[in-house]
């Protein structure tokens, strides 16, 4: 299990140095957490470590995948109005009428161009 913690804080550091973007450090980290947590837990390895180590692995993806979820909030705010946000998003998807539609796709129409400037300014793709 050492190994594995010094692996993560290794990638910890990757992304902790990468200053283009906080978004592609959280999927740099949630693409190797995941690998991590699947090749230990599909092989051999998984009985040395135990099952305690494969859920702590399991609570790195989770993490990663929560920041990652709410990266996506500022745009859904955006998108969707307040009445809206309480909603599952099976109930969302029955909500939406085609006038409601038309709204959310003007209102993405309007800020998309400006919202993907400001990510390829900050990646530096």
């Amino acid at each position: 299990m050492n190994v594995i913690s010094a692996l993560k804080a290794n990638l910890d550091e990757k992304a902790r140095r990468d200053k283009r973007s906080s978004s592609l450090s959280n999927i740099f980290l949630l693409n190797n957490y995941h690998f991590i947590f699947k090749s230990v837990s599909n092989s051999q390895l998984a009985n040395e470590v135990g099952p305690h180590a494969i859920a702590m692995y399991q609570d790195w993806v989770n993490e990663q995948l929560k920041i990652y979820r709410s990266s996506w909030d500022k745009l859904l705010d955006y998108l969707i109005e307040d009445r809206f946000k309480q909603s599952t998003r099976d109930k969302l998807a029955s909500l939406l009428h085609s006038k409601e539609t038309a709204i959310i796709k003007a209102r993405f129409n309007v800020r998309y161009t400006t919202l993907i400037r400001e990510v390829n300014e900050s990646t530096d793709i």
